[in-house]
């Protein structure tokens, strides 16, 4: 099976990560984010396909930069970042590796 690994830090992310979760299932495993972010990661970068931060890009990149080795070996990773504006939530989404041979390309 498949396996895809979520990372949230809000209550707001949270939601989000359950509905993408649900989305996800049942064609992929879930591994959620609970604690120890650096060695979260570098567990899904070994087992996982697909890899989701949901917040800010800085946590997302400063925690994958490390595990980074090419773009054949490397899972997807995305990054979906919420700004809060006025009462609206806009989302903004892209992908930090992986967007080419890992089976990213076309999936935004």
């Amino acid at each position: 099976m498949k396996k895809a690994g979520i990372a949230y830090f809000t209550e707001q992310g949270g939601r989000l990560a359950h509905r993408i979760a649900d989305g996800l299932a049942p064609e992929y495993e879930i591994l959620l984010y609970e604690k120890g972010l650096k060695d979260w990661c570098a567990a899904c970068f070994a087992k996982a396909e697909l890899i989701i931060f949901i917040g800010a890009c800085g946590i997302a990149v400063r925690t994958i930069a490390p595990l980074l080795k090419s773009k054949t070996e490397d899972p997807a990773v995305f990054m979906e970042q919420q700004l809060c504006v006025c009462i609206a939530v806009c989302r903004y989404r892209g992908k930090a590796a992986g967007g080419h041979c890992a089976g990213g390309r076309g999936s935004m």
